[in-house]
């Protein structure tokens, strides 16, 4: 669903945050089943734009693959926190919602 700038600046606060907590359960779970992850590897970021919020690998190979399968195993740990927070992150954005609904008189 697209937002209208102003609207999307108003809640992107609060998207960061919902983004937070499947950001925070992606760093735990690369922690817990890549094997040799080390360090900044299995660090996240999260963005927002008017068409969405992301959750994305934080660091960047700059020359070479030393380790070619590691982008589809950090695919795999992104999916699989998406996927556990999925009914919490649909809660928090219904009331997010419905907050800025109320507050707008509706």
């Amino acid at each position: 669903m697209e937002v209208r700038r102003e609207t999307f600046l108003g809640m992107k606060p609060a998207l960061l945050q919902i983004a937070g907590n499947v950001r925070a359960d992606a760093h735990t779970r690369a922690d817990d089943e890549i094997t040799n992850i080390g360090g900044p590897w299995s660090e996240f970021k999260i963005g927002a734009t008017v068409k969405g919020v992301y959750v994305a690998p934080k660091r960047r190979r700059s020359a070479g693959n030393r380790r070619p399968n590691l982008a589809g195993l950090l695919r795999t740990v992104m999916q699989e926190a998406v996927d556990a927070n999925a009914e919490r992150v649909v809660a928090e954005l219904d009331a997010l919602v419905n907050t800025a609904g109320a507050r707008a008189g509706f």
